[in-house]
């Protein structure tokens, strides 16, 4: 089964149908939009827009999704924002021009719908590339001494310089998960922290 950091695909997600609902409104190209695809006032006030909302957050779920198993599980900032202008850019819009090109659409049409696109798997990307950083970032203060707040194993006094160090951490309900970080096994406490012993390994 795929990694795939499910809350920041739902970030995601979320961020491109708000995007979405800014780019198409009266404030931006909305109107516009409006005028190219020759929908009048009358048919859009008569659309059943729960239904229309409802799957377009769908899609984008599905897209952000997708495109979150093609980053794979640790994508960083640069790779998700890259990919993404680029995904958006070369694959979406321009197939959307093919289809534009053939249905004889305006060139203001492509540019609002391509725009939007190329826009919205940006941010998808950068949104995915920022959850795998909050992870690094969450391991980070997980695999750090708190007798000393230092980063373990380190030089520090109360540390022994071993090839595997194991921090053994008093009181409080003791589940841990062992965890590889340069060559040594840390047990990472999830309760109230008392006293540890470093000789341990």
């Amino acid at each position: 089964m795929p990694q795939v950091n499910v809350w920041a695909v739902l970030t995601a997600a979320i961020a491109a149908f708000v995007l979405g609902g800014l780019w198409y409104s009266p404030l931006l190209f909305g109107p516009r939009w409006q005028r190219e695809v020759g929908l009048s006032a009358e048919q859009l006030a008569g659309a059943n827009m729960p239904k229309i909302f409802g799957l377009a957050f769908v899609l984008s779920a599905v897209a952000a999704y997708v495109f979150a198993l093609f980053l794979g599980p640790s994508p960083s900032v640069g790779l998700g924002l890259d990919a993404g202008f680029a995904a958006g850019l070369c694959w979406v819009a321009t197939s959307f021009g093919i289809n534009y090109l053939f249905a004889r659409r305006s060139l203001a049409l492509f540019l609002i719908d391509g725009g939007y696109h190329t826009l919205q798997f940006t941010l998808i990307g950068l949104i995915l590339g920022f959850g795998t950083e909050a992870r690094r970032c969450t391991w980070r203060r997980a695999l750090r001494c708190p007798a000393c707040d230092g980063p373990t194993p380190d030089n520090r006094p109360g540390h022994r310089e071993l090839p595997a160090v194991t921090h053994r951490y008093a009181a409080g309900p003791l589940v841990t998960a062992r965890v590889a970080l340069l060559g040594s096994a840390i047990r990472v406490p999830t309760g109230p922290v008392a006293a540890h012993d470093p000789s341990l390994a």
